[in-house]
């Protein structure tokens, strides 16, 4: 669902609808190889051609008429038929309308198999980065719900900004190989990455500081294809296309 883009309300408004009419919702853009390379848009539907009233001969009324019986038949037709009632589409989705990082703590731990975060806000400005969704202490909360095994946690990401990518790199590497000192306790609780990044490089060549702390998340070498976790291409996605970015992906597996 686009939370920004018609918005949560709009998104809920939907589903509801289709829940009582039983239709599935298919307004969506489902992701081929063919759309990445590309960077094509989506093909525009064809344009329906109008038929004529006359056009199976005879005057307007007595097409009219035809139509109507043929309606009325239809009709009949489907009287005795059962209502047959399919299961909901939508009955295993929760909504939560607010910041989702702040909805983990009342998660039970190793309750989730998936998280997903696609396409966050990357706060490109140095001095915005404190508010970037990937950070040591979100990673620790994400770690704390994922399953542990069977089966494991994953936990991927998509974004087009090339800076953030390289950022969750290193705020995964980061959490993986540096110790719980002082200092990066600090830099954790304020969302302060570079205060932590600092207190790295001043401990590298501690081999003891840096092999105190056990690793928390696996890279996953060959991303699963997306169509499997990433089925759509949401217009957000479209756009940037459309302005010459590409979408990036990485997975990482939760270690017991």
């Amino acid at each position: 669902a686009e939370v920004c883009q018609p918005g949560v309300g709009v998104v809920m408004k939907r589903m509801h609808e289709a829940i009582e009419c039983g239709k599935h919702w298919s307004d969506y853009n489902l992701y081929t190889h063919d759309k990445d390379e590309s960077n094509d848009s989506n093909v525009p539907a064809a344009t329906p051609t109008t038929t004529p009233n006359n056009a199976e001969g005879g005057t307007h009324d007595e097409n009219h008429t035809r139509q109507t019986q043929q309606q009325q038949q239809n009709s009949n037709l489907t009287t005795d038929i059962p209502t047959i009632k399919t299961p909901s589409p939508y009955e295993n989705i929760r909504i939560y309308p607010g910041d989702g990082i702040k909805l983990l703590p009342s998660i039970p731990s190793s309750s989730i198999s998936t998280l997903l975060v696609t396409f966050p806000d990357p706060f490109p400005k140095s001095s915005h980065r404190k508010h970037r969704l990937i950070q040591v202490h979100t990673l620790q909360a994400m770690y704390r719900v994922l399953t542990k095994s069977s089966p494991v946690g994953r936990l991927f990401i998509a974004t087009d900004h090339e800076g953030y990518f390289e950022w969750c790199l290193e705020i995964f590497d980061l959490l993986n190989s540096t110790a719980s000192t002082e200092t990066e306790k600090i830099g954790s609780m304020m969302g302060d990455e570079e205060t932590v990044l600092k207190s790295r490089n001043d401990n590298a060549d501690d081999n003891e500081i840096s092999t105190s702390h056990s690793a928390k998340f696996r890279r996953v070498p060959v991303v699963p294809d997306r169509s499997t976790w990433l089925p759509a291409i949401s217009k957000y996605e479209q756009k940037g296309w459309n302005e010459g970015r590409k979408t990036m992906l990485q997975c990482w597996e939760a270690i017991s």
